[in-house]
């Protein structure tokens, strides 16, 4: 219902009502003489002079005081608010033709949907209720916490080995593997190395050398020295190649979400609370004023899949929104980029020599999201001066069908002009998942990387067909056929069955014909036991082939922890090898020692493998360095544990350092000390520190954690005569002030072993330097210090 309100303003708050009513004034004296400006009618053909300006306090469908707002009544009483006010309000200017004061558009309250409206002349205020579809949509977007810039790498070095020696039917053999690296703030440089010495060969074989720079902020990396081509994703192939290369790394920035945005949307009438459910998995939270709503960036998982949105409003009242979706990985999602550009010489002989590079050549791979449904690429190959291959390829997401492929391809060489095609579908959902892919090229066709000993294939087919049984377990059907130039080919079909059994384990059953050539049958059955603990673990396997004899394997294994501790392997077989495998890990190696039996031939092999850093001027063995690492410092304070995610990771040497490796690159890692290995005098402003290194590199972490000293002393003028009671002494660096006693006895925390001391009182200072020596007295008592008058 409306009320017709008269203008009451409460006179007891201050100056701001009579600022007020000088504006409703000068608002109505101003209106009464003039014409709308832009001419238009007025809608209720009100006189300017008979609008009655109110100051009210506006609430809009319960979301509380929005504030006061001018608000005119005309003769009829029907209440008109003005466009900006609407706006401020998050209120779509409705359809009815407004009236014009003062150059601002007034619209009537009566024309927003749904519209009833109070007037409580008391208080000065309106209450408002709409319809939701009167608001403007709000865009809400899922929260993901941000991720700190990765910290600059100091110089450094780190040095991986694993060596083996093996015995094996009166021959001895070593080998290794060896990787040196550096980094700094510039990025990171590797080489490795493989060494083998036997009976008929002795040789040392380099595999790659290469530096990356990788540039968060592009999400790109450039790389120099042996890689992998960037190959179409729907069509090509990988090669390595020496050279250099620079391509798209997402990896840099984690949470980057690459495939296209899922957009939900529904509608409140109140201030309410929407709780997300993807997959029956509560996903996100969030509080929604009044109107429509959209929410954005939702985390969601590949396939088909379903989003609830349960709405709850202020008073209990609760509504559910389901919305299906599709997501794939294989979409990028609009405007997104992504690509790789390639120049250099083709590898070979890769693992048998060590600088065999073939004709130089040049590639490039793009890929661009053109709508959330559909992405496209473009590749181009071209290598010496009579070989080019290009080809361009869609992804698109079909209705209801699931994820199509398509790609066409052209070559021409000194074989003549290719050709090549391939088409793909893919669907995944809960229940059901199939996909199928073809692909088809004739004998011109050629690609980077393919050889008269590696040809490309000439047709290529493979399908797969999956149930989700739900409790019951679930089924896979496969079938894979393959056709090379000069060789006869080949197809198999395949069944597997797989059924979790609770407190037993896990059941797989499969099966494989070849359809091709001569028909042979393979079967496999095998039963996976957890021995609880999460240690342990049994398998019982049985295979039979045709030509072959049946084999049957019992496994029993305990993997290594991640940090020290130990793991086995024990194998009892028919027709199999008899295996035992021990391994062992401490914090800077890990032990393997081995051995097998099988008709009567045995075989022996021992292995260690671990790393060495040099960094933050010390040295330190490890574990293999396989991925980002850190330097936790914490200068004289030895043997304090580690955590990393809450793990133990290690603990600080004699001069308090500690090697903290397998950190996550470019993401954040926290890294907490432990507090009950720290001194009692030490200094503490966190236990904690964040950890974000580059690629492969190292960082020095510093806590902000240092040993402290107390002691006491007498602190005097250079006459002998002490401090004033209530002189206050500060520590250079620190801002905590220490207020002197009387006949100048003074107690002081937080010292180094040097430090300087600044005395502040009335209109006097002064200045003194103190150096600790180490003392086993937890609480020393220094006797005078001098404090020298400060120079002006």
């Amino acid at each position: 219902m409306r009320e017709a309100p008269t203008l009451k303003l409460p006179w007891r708050k201050s100056s701001a009502a009579w600022i007020a009513l000088a504006q409703l004034l000068l608002f109505a004296n101003s209106a009464a003489g003039k014409t709308p400006p832009n001419g238009l009618a007025d809608p209720v053909n009100s006189p300017a002079q008979n609008d009655q300006p109110l100051l009210l306090d506006i609430e809009v469908n319960r979301q509380g005081s929005a504030g006061t707002a001018l608000v005119l009544r005309d003769v009829r009483g029907d209440l008109w608010v003005s466009e900006s006010d609407l706006s401020r309000l998050r209120l779509i200017s409705p359809h009815a033709a407004p009236i014009v004061r003062q150059g601002a558009r007034y619209y009537p309250l009566s024309s927003l949907p749904g519209a009833k409206y109070t007037v409580d002349e008391s208080t000065q205020s309106l209450a408002l209720q709409v319809n939701a579809s009167a608001f403007a949509t709000t865009e809400a977007s899922v929260d993901r916490a941000p991720i700190s810039p990765p910290t600059p790498s100091p110089p450094g070095l780190y040095f991986n080995y694993d060596i083996f020696a093996e015995q094996a039917a009166q021959a001895n053999t070593q080998s290794g593997l060896f990787e040196v690296g550096a980094f700094n703030a510039l990025g990171v440089g590797t080489t490795t190395v493989a060494m083998q010495n036997g009976v008929a060969t002795r040789r040392a074989v380099r595999l790659d050398t290469t530096w990356t720079t990788d540039r968060p902020d592009e999400m790109a990396s450039l790389r120099l020295g042996d890689n992998v081509t960037g190959a179409a994703a729907l069509w090509g192939r990988a090669v390595r190649f020496g050279g250099i290369q620079y391509a798209t790394n997402f990896g840099t920035r984690p949470g980057f979400v690459t495939v296209p945005t899922q957009t939900f949307a529904g509608q409140a009438a109140l201030p309410s609370t929407v709780d997300v459910y993807v997959n029956n998995i509560l996903a996100t939270r969030k509080d929604v004023p009044p109107g429509p709503f959209s929410i954005n960036a939702l985390p969601i998982v590949t396939g088909d899949g379903n989003v609830q949105l349960v709405i709850k409003d202020v008073l209990g009242r609760e509504q559910i929104v389901s919305q299906p979706f599709y997501a794939s990985n294989s979409l990028l999602r609009p405007g997104l980029q992504d690509y790789s550009f390639e120049l250099g010489g083709v590898r070979q002989n890769y693992g048998l020599t060590s600088f065999d590079y073939g004709s130089a050549f040049a590639s490039g791979t793009y890929r661009r999201g053109i709508t959330n449904a559909l992405t496209g690429e473009g590749h181009l190959e071209v290598q010496g001066s009579n070989r080019a291959t290009m080809g361009i390829g869609a992804v698109y997401l079909a209705p209801l069908l699931g994820v199509t492929t398509a790609s066409l391809a052209l070559s021409r060489s000194a074989m003549g002009v290719g050709h090549l095609w391939a088409l793909g579908l893919v669907r995944r959902s809960e229940y059901l998942s199939f996909s199928f892919q073809t692909q088809a090229a004739d004998a011109t066709f050629q690609q980077l990387g393919a050889d008269a000993s590696f040809p490309a294939p000439r047709r290529q087919t493979s399908a797969n067909l999956g149930f989700a049984l739900s409790r019951y377990g679930s089924l896979n059907l496969t079938y894979l056929a393959q056709a090379i130039s000069g060789n006869p080919g080949f197809a198999v079909g395949g069944i597997s069955y797989s059924l979790q059994i609770k407190r037993v384990g896990l059941v797989s059953i499969s099966a494989f014909r070849a359809l091709s050539g001569s028909a042979s049958n393979s079967i496999n059955i095998s039963l996976v036991l957890p021995l609880g603990g999460g240690g342990p673990s049994a398998s019982l396997t049985h295979t039979s082939s045709d030509g072959a004899p049946a084999q049957s394997l019992l496994q029993v294994q305990r993997n290594l922890p991640a940090g020290e501790g130990y793991g086995y392997r024990l194998q009892a077989a028919v027709n199999a090898p008899q295996q035992a495998s021990l391994y062992l890990q401490n914090r800077i190696a890990t032990y393997t020692l081995e051995g097998a039996e099988f008709a009567g031939q045995s075989a022996a092999r021992a292995g260690v493998s671990g790393g060495a850093t040099v960094m933050g001027g010390s040295a330190f063995l490890s574990r293999h360095i396989d991925g980002s690492f850190g330097l936790v410092q914490l200068p004289n304070l030895p043997n304090v544990r580690i955590y990393a995610d809450n793990q133990l990771v290690g603990r600080t040497d004699a001069d308090g350092n500690a090697l903290i490796p397998r950190l996550r690159p470019y993401e954040d890692n926290p890294i907490r000390i432990e507090e009950r290995d720290l001194p009692w005098d030490t200094a503490i402003d966190s236990l904690s520190a964040n950890a974000v290194p580059y690629y492969r590199s190292g960082i020095v972490i510093r806590p902000p954690v240092r040993q402290s000293y107390g002691a006491m002393m007498r602190i005097v003028t250079p006459d002998g005569k002490p401090l004033p009671p209530g002189a206050q002494v500060h520590i250079a660096g620190q801002t905590v002030a220490f207020p002197v006693a009387l006949e100048g006895a003074l107690f002081l925390t937080g010292l180094d072993s040097t430090n300087r001391l600044y005395a502040e009182w009335d209109k006097h200072s002064c200045q003194a330097a103190l150096n600790l020596t180490k003392s086993a007295d937890a609480l020393p008592h220094l006797g005078d210090v001098i404090c020298l008058e400060a120079q002006p």
